[in-house]
């Protein structure tokens, strides 16, 4: 028997930083299929998921979040 995931991300727009400040991490509330809240665990430090943008995003904060996810 073979399960099949599908994956969707929904951006919930809100306020947003000025264009002149630069975004220097970004985290979401990730959610899985049955409604429940994905943390990760680092060195024994719970945290969501998210990080630091990197060049490869283009500036994306999805982007950034796909890759971190």
């Amino acid at each position: 028997m073979s399960e099949t995931n599908r994956v969707s991300y929904v951006w919930h727009e809100a306020s947003h930083p000025p264009e002149s400040r630069p975004i220097r991490q970004v985290y979401a509330y990730v959610f899985d299929a049955r409604g429940r809240v994905i943390v990760l665990r680092d060195n024994g430090v719970w945290n969501l998921p998210g990080g630091t943008p990197e060049p490869e995003d283009g500036g994306d904060r999805v982007a950034t979040l796909v890759r971190e996810v």
